[in-house]
């Protein structure tokens, strides 16, 4: 019975990050003004970072596609979930892929 390695594609434990992304997004609802027509304020909600990996090797268990995702630097709280998640292989080099999510720091996890 053939397995992965007799095609030379080289299965790796860990995963080596090559890129990795994230971006910050608001939403805002209308200017507000005071009695004078002068600018008072602007509210701004819906506070989402998105990030993206490509990475080499396994794909990391806190990776897994709809899991709570990995513990990023700077993200506490909240809800995170992963919505993409890619792989592939070839003959001849390491396995690799990307994975993409989203992290909603003012978002409560469902009871």
């Amino acid at each position: 019975m053939a397995t992965l390695d007799s095609f030379g594609i080289a299965s790796i434990d860990t995963a080596l990050t090559q890129k990795f992304t994230m971006t910050n997004s608001v939403q805002t609802g209308d200017v507000v003004l005071d009695e004078a027509g002068l600018f008072e304020h602007k509210c701004a909600y819906g506070e989402e970072w998105m990030f993206n990996v490509d990475f080499s090797g396994d794909l990391p268990t806190d990776f897994a596609l709809a899991s709570s995702g990995p513990t990023i630097v700077g993200l506490t709280g909240g809800v995170t979930l992963i919505d993409k998640v890619s792989r592939s292989q070839s003959s001849g080099s390491a396995n690799s892929g990307s994975a993409s999510g989203e992290h909603a720091p003012n978002a409560a996890a469902a009871a």
